[in-house]
C-alpha cells in the first residue's frame, strides 16, 4: 500500500487482518497519525518505505510485526557526462548510496552532458514502467544538467509509463526529441523551458496529465503527434514562430482553444487537429497552401472558415464532422483541388462565397448539404486607403467600410474614386462606406495641393521707436538697445530705407538684443 502526500490520519485497525500485507510506502515528509492496532496481523515480514524525518517512536507505534524492515526513501543523485553509458552511471549510484532501488523516488542527473538520446534515454525511460522494479520512483530532476540540449529521440518505446509525475528539465534545452514522453499518463507539466525550438515526433503523446497554457516563444517545429491525445493542455496560440506543424500534433486535444494559426505555417498536415473540438479558427494563415486528410475532422467549434489565395488542395474530410461550420469564403481565384467528404457532416444550412470560375461540379462534389446558399464574390483592392471590414471579396451589392491614409504633407483629403464600378455612400468623406459592383475593382482615395496659410503676426520690437541726439560735434551722442522677437518669423535682415545695416558695424548682437550703435546713428537725417 502507497499512501499519499498529504495523509493526516489513519485510524485504529484500519489495516487489521490484511494477512498478504508486505509492503508500505509512505510519501508524505509528515507522518500520519497512527490509531491503534492499524496494522494487527498483517504479514510477519516486510518493508516499510518512508521519507527522512520520521521519528522512530512513530515506527514503534505501527503495531508492524518485529520482523518489518524500515527503509528510508531518498532522491538518487547520478552523474552523467559525454560520453558515458546512462545504465551503467544508474547502476555505480544506487551501491554508492547504499540504498536499493525500491527506496528511490526520485533521479536527479548532474553532470556536463549535452545530450541524453537514444538508449541512453531509454534507460532511464524504461525505469518508469509499471515492471521496473524501481516501485517507488515517480520524479526525474534533470535541471542540474546546465549544459544538456537535447533529450529523447527513442525509437521504441511503451506506450503505458504511469511512474513519471514530476519532471525538471534544464534552462538550456533546446530540444525534446522522438517520443521523450509518450505514454507518460500521470506525468505532471505546466511549463516547458524558454530556450527549447524543437518537439519532435511523438514527444508527449498520450501524456493527458500536461497541462501547459503555453508553448516557449522560441518553439518552430511541432513534430508528428507531438501532442497526440494531451486532452489537459490548454493552449490558446501557438507561438509566432512555430512554421511547422505535423501529422496529429494535436490529434484528440480537447481543451486548446486556439482562434488564430502563426502566419509562418504553409501546411496543415493530416489529422493536425482532428478532434480538436474547443478551437475556434475562422481563417488559415495566408501563406497556407495545402490542408491535409482529417486535418480539421470533428472540430465542432469551428463556425466558419476563410481559405487563402495560395491554397492549392484539401485533403479527404478535412473539415468532416464540424457540425457548426456554416460559412465557408474561398479567396484564390482558382478551385482547390479537393479529397472526398471534405465538407461532410457540416451544418445543414449555410453560405459558400467563392470567386467566379469555380466549376460547378467542384461544388457539387464538395460533400456541402443540398440547404447551402452559393455566392459569387469579388475582389476589392484599396489604393491609399484601408479596408476595415477586412473581408477583401464582397459579393455583388455588398459592403465594404473604407478609411483614406492621413494626408501627405502639404496636401488634403479630396475624394474617392472607383476604378472598377460600384458606388460610395460619400466619395468626399475620407472614412465611407462602399458598395460591391459584380466584378473585381479597386477604389482609392485622391489628395489636394493645400495652399499654407500666412504665419501670424506675432514678431515684436520692444521698443518700437526711440529718440536720439545727433549733434555734429558728436557729444552726448548714444547708443541705443532694442530687443528683437521674431517668433514665428526668421530675421533676414536690419535696413534703413535702401541701406542694408551691417551687424557689426552699424549695431551689435547679443541674444535677441540688438544694440544700434551711436555713430551710425548720427549719420541718419532723422532724430527717431
Amino acid at each position: 500500500m502507497t499512501f499519499p502526500v498529504g495523509l493526516s490520519r489513519i485510524k485504529g485497525y484500519a489495516f487489521s487482518g490484511c494477512t498478504s500485507l508486505a509492503k508500505l510506502t509512505f510519501q508524505s515528509a509528515t507522518p500520519p497519525t497512527i490509531g491503534g492496532a492499524a496494522f494487527n496481523g498483517v504479514a510477519t515480514t516486510g518493508t516499510i518505505y518512508y521519507p527522512a524525518g520520521y521519528a522512530s517512536d512513530w515506527l514503534g507505534v505501527s503495531g508492524l510485526p518485529g520482523g518489518w524492515t524500515l527503509a528510508s526513501l531518498i532522491t538518487l543523485e547520478v552523474t552523467y557526462n559525454d560520453g558515458a553509458t546512462m545504465a551503467d552511471a544508474i547502476q555505480d549510484a544506487l551501491p554508492a548510496a547504499g540504498v536499493g532501488k525500491e527506496q528511490v523516488t526520485g533521479i536527479k542527473i548532474t553532470g556536463n552532458a549535452t545530450a541524453v538520446t537514444g538508449d541512453n534515454w531509454k534507460a532511464l525511460y524504461d525505469l518508469y514502467k509499471n515492471d521496473s522494479g524501481w516501485t517507488n520512483l515517480s520524479a526525474l530532476y534533470l535541471s542540474g544538467m546546465t549544459e544538456l540540449t537535447t533529450i529523447g529521440d527513442i525509437s521504441s518505446y511503451s506506450t503505458n509509463v504511469p511512474k513519471l509525475v514530476e519532471v525538471k528539465l534544464p534552462d538550456s534545452l533546446t530540444t525534446i526529441g522522438a517520443a521523450a514522453f509518450v505514454g507518460c499518463a500521470n506525468l505532471e507539466l505546466d511549463e516547458l523551458p524558454d530556450s527549447l525550438t524543437i518537439i519532435g515526433d511523438f514527444a508527449f503523446s498520450g501524456c493527458a496529465g500536461i497541462r501547459l497554457a503555453a508553448l516557449p516563444d522560441g518553439v518552430e517545429s511541432i513534430g508528428d503527434s507531438a501532442f497526440t491525445g494531451c486532452t489537459n493542455l490548454a493552449l490558446t496560440a501557438l507561438p509566432d514562430r512555430v512554421e511547422s506543424i505535423g501529422s496529429s500534433a494535436f490529434s484528440g486535444c480537447t481543451g486548446i482553444k486556439l482562434t488564430a494559426l502563426p502566419d509562418g505555417v504553409e501546411s496543415i498536415r493530416d489529422s493536425a487537429f482532428s478532434g480538436c473540438t474547443g478551437i475556434r479558427l475562422t481563417a488559415l494563415p495566408d501563406g497556407v497552401e495545402s490542408i491535409g486528410d482529417a486535418a480539421f475532422y470533428g472540430c465542432t467549434g469551428i463556425t466558419e472558415m476563410t481559405f487563402p489565395e495560395k491554397l492549392t488542395s484539401i485533403g479527404d474530410i478535412a473539415f468532416s464532422g464540424c457540425t457548426s461550420l456554416d460559412k465557408l469564403t474561398f479567396q484564390s481565384a482558382t478551385a482547390p483541388t479537393i479529397g472526398i467528404s471534405i465538407f461532410g457532416g457540416v451544418a445543414t444550412t449555410g453560405n459558400i462565397y467563392y470567386r467566379a470560375g469555380y466549376a460547378p461540379n467542384w461544388l457539387g462534389v464538395s460533400g456541402l448539404p443540398g440547404g447551402w446558399t452559393h455566392v459569387l464574390t469579388y475582389r476589392l483592392t484599396v489604393e491609399n486607403g484601408t479596408d476595415t471590414t477586412k473581408a477583401s471579396f464582397y459579393p455583388e451589392g455588398g459592403q465594404a467600410v473604407i478609411e483614406a491614409d492621413a494626408a501627405p504633407g502639404g496636401k488634403a483629403f479630396d475624394k474617392w474614386e472607383t476604378l472598377g464600378g460600384g458606388s460610395f455612400l460619400n466619395a468626399a468623406s475620407a472614412s465611407t462606406t462602399f458598395t460591391m459592383p459584380a466584378a473585381d475593382t479597386t477604389v482609392r482615395a485622391t489628395y489636394r495641393t493645400t495652399t499654407p496659410a500666412p504665419g501670424p503676426a506675432n514678431a515684436s520690437i520692444n521698443p518700437d521707436k526711440a529718440t536720439f541726439d545727433r549733434y555734429p560735434s558728436g557729444k552726448n551722442h548714444r547708443d541705443i538697445p532694442v530687443t528683437l522677437s521674431p517668433g514665428s518669423h526668421t530675421l533676414n535682415g536690419i535696413g534703413c530705407g535702401n541701406v542694408t545695416l551691417q551687424a557689426g558695424r552699424d549695431y551689435t548682437v547679443s541674444g535677441s538684443r540688438y544694440t544700434f550703435s551711436k555713430t551710425y546713428l548720427a549719420t541718419l537725417g532723422k532724430g527717431t
